[in-house]
């Protein structure tokens, strides 16, 4: 089935074919017609296929009496049409007597209205007001007073020259208290009395400072500035170091740190490396400033190799590992010693100076002493070994392998005795 359509006198809509039947009756229905109760339904209208089925619900002839419900086709479309007098039908006001006369036939329903001058019963007419003072008149005297006011205030006004120290280009001047400042080129004009001069400044606090302006010749005012903290950025080349400005502990580095502006006396001090004191020209203004730090070591990289490996590296009798041995010394002077459970012990001075490499060896251990035992009759006689005194006998010494000493002996009363001794 195509698509229905409801044509009312209250105009059209399309229907689904759910919206079937419809209901015909008063406020309410589907279909709405006069002489209905709200909610009253006397007729019910569906479609069967090519036909309209009407269904009335009330009982009478005059159930749908002036009401024409047919199905029709208009402009292609399948509609339902419905047509009665209670909306269509206008009925025109009633004419006043005598008012047919002044009709013209082309007007058709058009009546010609008067305009007629209408007052309350007692009111009298007012006559029209004159101003008091015309417009020109007016606007003179106001220009008058304003030229007056002008040469009175430039009379009575004291020129002020205002400047900053140290010198800049403020960015605005005003004078707390004053109605009136007028202001060029760093001159102003001021009333005598008590004022409070503000100022600001690109790069520096906003100021502001008491004035008294007295009558007679121009006067100066000179407003001190404080420059604004700068950025100072740090760069200690990644060192973990600490700042101390003017004396006072400031943080850690590398960073950033604000300071105020002027000569700055830093302090940047690590461990293990020598402090480093730096005068700062602080900009100040907001301006930010990079500085680089390099702290000298207190130190210095060593390195200790032997031959063979696996000796044991003791400073000043402090273990610090087997050669090879990679580490850091403080400066300084320091007695170093290498051991091996198969070789001599090797002693030696070394010197670390600081910041400067250190390399030590590689050393030769030497094999390690042999024993020669001495003994005399009678004992107690003395022992020189290569020159050198070594004790008396009964006598237990080392001496170094594969060398030949000469070893002599020798005891009041009795003939020295020497021989040439080699150890393993």
């Amino acid at each position: 089935m195509s698509r229905l359509w409801l044509v009312d006198p209250l105009g059209e809509r399309p229907l689904a074919a759910g919206d079937l039947p419809l209901s015909v009756g008063g406020a309410g229905a589907d279909i709405v017609v006069p002489g209905c109760a709200p909610g009253e339904v006397r007729a019910r209208v569906d479609v069967d296929g090519e036909r309209l089925r009407i269904e009335r619900a009330g009982s009478g002839a005059a159930a749908l009496d002036g009401v024409d419900i047919r199905l029709e086709e208009q402009d292609g479309r399948r509609c339902i049409v419905v047509g009665h007098g209670g909306v269509a039908n206008l009925t025109l006001p009633p004419l006043h007597p005598g008012d047919d006369a002044g009709i013209d036939e082309g007007q058709g329903d058009r009546l010609p209205v008067a305009i007629v001058d209408y007052r309350p019963p007692g009111v009298r007419p007012q006559p029209r007001r004159q101003r008091a003072w015309p417009l020109r008149r007016a606007a003179g005297f106001a220009g008058l007073a304003i030229v007056a006011a002008v040469i009175a205030f430039l009379v009575a006004s004291t020129t002020v020259t205002v400047t900053t120290s140290p010198a800049t280009e403020p960015d605005s001047v005003d004078f707390r208290g004053a109605w009136l400042a007028p202001g060029f080129g760093g001159r102003y004009l001021l009333l005598p009395g008590d004022y409070t001069v503000e100022l600001r400044a690109e790069g520096y606090a906003p100021a502001s400072q008491p004035v008294s302006i007295a009558r007679g010749p121009a006067q100066d005012v000179i407003v001190a500035l404080e420059r604004l903290p700068g950025l100072v950025a740090i760069d200690t080349g990644g060192l973990a170091a600490t700042l101390v400005v003017d004396g006072v502990e400031r943080g850690s580095l590398p960073g950033e740190v604000e300071l105020a502006a002027g000569t700055r006396e830093l302090l940047v001090s690590a461990p293990r490396h020598a402090d480093e004191a730096i005068r700062l020209e602080v900009e100040g203004g907001g301006e930010r400033q990079e500085l680089s730090v390099r702290l000298t070591p207190l130190f210095a990289p060593v390195k200790v190799t032997s031959l063979p490996a696996g000796a044991t590296v003791r400073v000043d009798g402090r273990e610090l590992g087997r050669t090879p041995l990679e580490t850091e010394l403080e400066a300084g002077r320091y007695a170093l010693a290498l051991e091996h459970p198969r070789f001599r012990r090797f002693e030696s001075q070394v010197t670390v100076r600081p910041g400067e490499p250190l390399e030590i060896g590689p050393v030769e251990l030497g094999m390690p002493d042999g024993t020669l035992l001495l003994r005399s009759e009678p004992s107690g006689a003395d022992v020189s070994i290569a020159g050198r005194y070594r004790g008396r006998t009964p006598l237990r010494v080392g001496l170094p392998p594969g060398m030949p000493q000469e070893v002599v002996v020798s005891r009041a009363g009795y003939a020295p005795v020497t021989r040439n001794v080699s150890v393993e």
